[in-house]
């Protein structure tokens, strides 16, 4: 007796994940498909723009792209550091007005602040925050190392990466 009632016992759970399986099955069949795109659309019906030289964009490589809080989109290229509104590009190149121009902007990184970090060419940082531009080498000693990588960490702060086996991890106010 023993033996049988293990046997329905076995039964009984094979027959529950039987009905599981189909169950599954039955809800993925009944799910629609997610599309980017309207598949009832020919590509031509969606709107496609181009922005380049025609367009006011200043041209060259672009190495980062980043939207900053204030809606702006910002694109790091290798002509300088370029602000666009939606409608209009604007080069900064002087966005500290008592330095030199900045010259090509290797990446943009936004940390857990919201504050846009610009590696520029060089030993030069920027930082973009409420509006402004700041230099953070003197504050934070940064003057002697020339960053070659960043990019924002899982906790909100900033890994900046130099040559000669310097990194620097940085997490709040500047």
């Amino acid at each position: 007796m023993k033996n049988f009632n293990s046997f329905r016992d076995r039964s009984r759970g094979l027959s529950r994940l039987y009905r599981a399986v189909i169950f599954g099955i039955s809800v993925l069949w009944l799910v629609n498909t997610a599309f980017a795109l309207d598949p009832s659309r020919r590509l031509t019906q969606y709107l496609h723009e181009r922005w380049g030289r025609d367009r006011g964009f200043i041209g060259g490589s672009i190495y980062s792209m980043r939207q900053s809080a204030d809606g702006y989109l910002w694109i790091g290229t290798e002509q300088g550091l370029v602000r666009f509104d939606g409608l209009s590009f604007t080069l900064v190149d002087k966005p500290l007005a008592d330095q030199a121009p900045i010259g090509p902007v290797r990446d943009l990184v936004y940390d857990g602040a919201g504050d846009m970090w610009v590696r520029l060419n060089g030993p030069r940082t920027l930082l973009y925050r409420a509006g402004r531009f700041e230099d953070p080498s003197t504050r934070l000693d940064l003057e002697d190392i020339t960053f070659t990588a960043m990019s924002a960490d899982r906790v909100g702060g900033v890994l900046l990466a130099g040559l000669g086996d310097k990194v620097l991890g940085y997490r709040g106010p500047a």
